[in-house]
């Protein structure tokens, strides 16, 4: 039978890439919001596909990790894990509940195939649909709600000193992202786990760290006449999904790295395997949530400008002649991929230290990296897979509306995924190298602590 939890998997990430298609009311917009609802739906997926094994008098595969429910009675733990996940995603994704609703029909159509009893179907999405309830309710009042995180409410007002961050002048009504985010309550983090995870202060505006920096992106990200290489240039966006039309964002595309290298290694696409989808899919996707959350505190609290105002309002040093101001500097950008954005490449609407990109994509890989250690791999660090990004399929166009080739990647490493991803933010000019590092550092405290603390599974599993 198909993997329940691949399917509901793949669910959630088609939902997040509808919601940022379509000129419709954004709901979990942005790379924050998209985590949360990612984290909600796959940890109710997992604690409800554990504890149903209890109302068939099994031992479940892992603890869940948010919720003390069990069934009454046996409850097939496929359809718990299904009701769990269309009831989370229902109920964020309130526009696309048709799409759900057939999505569950579909699913029941294999669960009956599999011959499933119709009993077990029925108390398994009854419990699933209590678990998702539960999930909600504890969310409910984590202060993601309110409003100034949004770009058009937020009551953030640029400084306009050297190094704090600003406007972007090619884009300077785009609003700012998330100014309160950084105090969301953490999903697995405990509270002194939170700052002992941010990343350190980066460097300041006279150290030669920061003018290494500044050099490089000048010349890495310009838009025009820089010295990045095609390949670069590809790199950048390959790596990009900045919430934009038929694409959306970061943690879909950490999703979808994952998935790959699960089943290069082995995972089946099929229930057999559900335990250790179950519990991997809700590890990475609670740990890209909370990387999310420290993240943006840091990004409030260093309030670094991006390279498009750091580039134009640079002040020279004597002892640096390689590190001149250009009032006129323009950055690749992160790409209108489908004509986004009115057709215009943008600098995201946030500070800029740590890197979003760095911080997600190292908590995601980190937790891979130790899911596979535990299930035995020799060098948890090597891979072989072949991947496509969103950004170079077929239908993909740029800002521009010229269709992009398709572009597949082999990765042999989870360390040069991570540095790909890190280094491709350089490359599209809207980051600085020390915001990736600074994200990188973050992040893989982020994965390493989720990794240890949820749905480890058990040694029989």
């Amino acid at each position: 039978m198909e993997s329940a939890a691949l399917f509901w998997n793949d669910v959630a990430l088609e939902a997040n890439k509808e919601e940022h298609t379509g000129p419709f009311p954004r709901e979990a917009a942005g790379p924050t919001y998209s985590a949360r609802v990612l984290a909600m739906a796959h940890a109710a997926m997992a604690d409800a596909f554990a504890a149903a094994h209890l109302g068939n008098g099994g031992t479940p595969p892992f603890a869940p990790f948010f919720t003390a429910a069990a069934p009454a009675g046996a409850a097939s733990p496929a359809a718990a894990l299904a009701g769990a996940a269309h009831t989370v995603l229902s109920a964020v994704h309130t526009r696309q509940r048709p799409f759900f609703d057939e999505r569950l029909a579909a699913f029941q159509a294999v669960l009956a195939a599999a011959g499933v009893p119709v009993a077990e179907v029925e108390n398994g999405l009854g419990f699933g649909r209590t678990v998702g309830d539960a999930i909600l309710g504890q969310r409910a009042s984590d202060g993601s709600q309110d409003p100034t995180n949004s770009n058009s409410e937020s009551p953030y007002e640029p400084g306009g000193l050297p190094g704090l961050h600003d406007a972007d002048p090619l884009n300077p009504n785009q609003g700012f992202y998330g100014w309160r985010y950084g105090k969301v309550a953490p999903f697995v983090l405990r509270p002194h786990e939170m700052l002992e995870a941010l990343p350190p202060p980066p460097p300041l505006l006279h150290e030669a760290a920061y003018v290494d920096d500044y050099v490089e992106v000048y010349g890495k990200g310009a838009r025009a006449g820089g010295t990045r290489t095609a390949e670069e240039t590809e790199t950048g966006i390959f790596w990009a999904y900045d919430g934009v039309e038929k694409i959306g964002t970061p943690p879909r595309l950490y999703n979808q790295v994952i998935r790959a290298v699960g089943l290069a290694d082995g995972l089946g696409a099929d229930d057999a395997n559900d335990a250790k989808w179950a519990a991997l899919l809700a590890q990475a996707n609670l740990a890209l949530a909370d990387a999310g959350t420290v993240a943006w505190h840091a990004k409030y609290l260093y309030n670094v400008w991006r390279p498009v105002v750091g580039v134009r309002r640079h002040v020279a040093l004597p002892d640096r002649p390689d590190a001149d101001r250009d009032p006129a500097w323009e950055p690749l950008g992160a790409p209108a991929s489908n004509q986004s954005n009115n057709g215009q490449d943008f600098t995201p609407p946030f500070p800029a230290y740590p890197s979003g990109h760095a911080t997600f994509g190292a908590a995601a890989f980190t937790v891979l990296r130790e899911f596979r250690a535990r299930q035995g791999a020799a060098d948890p660090d090597v891979i072989n897979i072949d991947f496509m990004s969103d950004e170079f399929k077929t239908g993909t166009t740029d800002a521009a509306g010229v269709a992009r080739p398709e572009v597949t990647r082999n990765f042999t490493s989870i360390e040069e995924m991570i540095t790909q991803n890190l280094e491709s933010r350089v490359f599209l000019g809207v980051h600085w190298r020390f915001d990736g590092v600074g994200g990188r550092e973050s992040g893989a405290k982020v994965g390493q602590r989720v990794a240890e603390r949820a749905y480890v599974l058990t040694p029989a599993a």
